[in-house]
């Protein structure tokens, strides 16, 4: 009996990705045949981005990448365009899980943590439901985990290979969603440490796709600037601004409106692009930026009125209630992390670079959804809700929970390489 109880417990853990996998879709089918989720208001923009897109046309509010795969699915699929959008980004989802996996085991995580990071990913209610929702979040959720193993490997061979891994993964992100903006500055920073530290190929290689991933983006911008006259690469951004800017008083919108009739007087046009309610971009972005020529005067007012609820606001919603752990609780576990790796550094005498960039994903994000916008942060944050998992079984693995490491004569090899960092 203890025999066979044994070996049933081993045939488990050597099958056990499968049987994640496999839980995992019955969960997800569940979840897309019961779940009633209404139409996203979302995704009637991102249909209008694809039309235009297919006629030649870049959209101001949407990035092209997502508009681009629903325009694909309507060619192929036809009717069907919707549902192949899922189907797909459904299948890429558990490619990331399979790689989430592999990332677990690269880093030499005990077994424990293995199972752990790829069930909270796996079996994530959100993100399952997201996975069924015409939107940019499964797509980025999965991009999130690539990035992470294209780093990764970067880190350890610095060849062209994993070089075009970075930069594919870079681009496909930030022209994803703008929000991944921070992506360039985390990668810069490492690559400038690296260079410090005469890690030359690695240092210039993070620092080259930067260059070349803003460039793009940048251009973009400017094909942007010339629909709208706005320098952005989506005035989702300039929207969220001015929300927040009548949510802490500076101004109404009735002072927009007579602010817009006054630059449609000075300029003569009578057609200008709109926004909303008869308000052009020009004329918003104009505003803006005259009051954040006062930073304290703009960001001081914004940080008091989010903080109330950001730091109780739950990272992960189900059915409308919040679960895990509140944003206030996981900044106060990024502050612990962040003191964990200074204190590794000065005690080692190495840096951690996995480490550092996986809380620098997360902090960038939660700097970027904290100052961008006024609500809905669990969904924004749910990009980095893995990578945050992955971070604290990096950290958790220094206890280990078990004796046996999950290991292959792969992952040994790159493991003699040395660690990240």
């Amino acid at each position: 009996m203890k025999a066979a109880l044994s070996k049933s417990i081993q045939l488990l853990q050597s099958r056990q990705l499968w049987i994640i996998l496999a839980m995992s879709v019955i969960l997800q089918v569940l979840i897309t045949l019961f779940a009633r989720q209404p139409v996203p208001y979302d995704t009637q923009s991102y249909l209008d981005a694809a039309r235009l897109l297919r006629g030649g046309e870049i959209d101001i509010f949407r990035t092209p990448v997502y508009p681009a795969l629903i325009a694909s699915a309507q060619y192929i699929a036809g009717d069907m365009a919707l549902q192949a959008v899922v189907l797909f980004q459904t299948f890429v989802f558990y490619v990331s899980v399979v790689c989430l996996y592999g990332i677990c085991v690269s880093l030499r995580l005990s077994r424990i943590w293995v199972l752990l990071t790829t069930c909270a990913y796996a079996f994530c209610p959100e993100i399952l439901r997201f996975n069924a929702l015409v939107l940019t979040e499964p797509l980025a959720v999965s991009g999130c985990v690539f990035l992470t193993a294209a780093y990764i490997r970067f880190m350890r061979r610095a060849d062209w290979g994993s070089f075009a891994g970075v930069l594919f993964m870079l681009i496909f992100l930030i022209f994803l969603r703008p929000s991944f903006s921070y992506i360039p500055i985390v990668l810069t920073v490492i690559g400038v440490w690296c260079l410090c530290r005469r890690r030359y190929r690695c240092g210039a290689g993070l620092v080259a796709a930067v260059v070349i991933g803003v460039v793009m983006l940048l251009g973009y911008c400017r094909m942007v600037e010339k629909r709208c006259g706005v320098f952005t690469p989506s005035v989702v951004s300039v929207i969220n601004q001015c929300t927040q800017a009548q949510k802490i008083g500076l101004i109404t919108f009735g002072e927009l409106l007579v602010k817009e009739q006054q630059w449609r007087q000075e300029v003569g046009e009578e057609n200008a692009d709109e926004y909303i309610a008869g308000v052009s971009c020009q004329v918003v972005d104009r505003t803006l930026t005259h009051f954040k020529s006062n930073p304290i005067a703009w960001y001081w007012p914004l940080i008091k009125y989010n903080f109330p609820g950001f730091i109780s606001s739950p990272v992960i919603v189900i059915g409308g209630i919040g679960v895990f752990l509140t944003f206030g609780q996981l900044c106060l576990i990024m502050l612990l992390m962040v003191g964990g790796i200074v204190w590794r550094a000065a005690h080692v005498g190495r840096v951690n670079l996995m480490a550092v960039f996986l809380w620098m994903m997360c902090a960038g994000n939660l700097v970027v959804i904290y100052l961008g916008t006024y609500n809905a942060w669990d969904r924004l944050f749910l990009p980095s809700y893995t990578l945050f998992i992955l971070m604290c079984a990096v950290a958790g693995n220094r206890f280990r929970l078990t004796y046996k490491s999950v290991t292959c004569d792969d992952e040994q090899s790159v493991a003699k390489q040395g660690e990240i960092g």
